[in-house]
């Protein structure tokens, strides 16, 4: 039997698929996850490297509209996700984020 890919796979291709959608091309690079608790929830904080081609106004609209994006994850909920640093490469635009996941009941 296979394994279901884990969450932060699951983000990642999610990620990249919005964006063909936007007419970009992104590269995901997973930077690592941990676990985390608070008093009623537990999940994972994501870092994710996200290069995105072409770059221009419609990279930056897209990285822009991240915030907003609904994502379904099996078992999961991103609760929330955050551009952390942006800049321009090559020709693209690279942006550092870090997504918060919660595990379902």
């Amino acid at each position: 039997m296979m394994r279901r890919p884990d969450t932060a796979t699951l983000l990642a291709r999610a990620l990249a698929a919005s964006a063909t959608l936007h007419g970009l091309n992104v590269a995901v690079e997973e930077r690592g996850a941990r676990r985390w608790h608070s008093a009623t929830f537990s999940g994972q904080k994501h870092a994710l490297t996200l290069t995105a081609l072409p770059g221009g106004t419609d990279a930056k609209a897209w990285l822009a509209g991240l915030c907003k994006m609904d994502v379904r994850l099996p078992g999961e909920l991103l609760a929330g996700i955050s551009i952390i640093e942006e800049g321009e490469c090559a020709g693209g635009c690279r942006a550092e984020v870090e997504a918060l996941t919660v595990e379902l009941a």
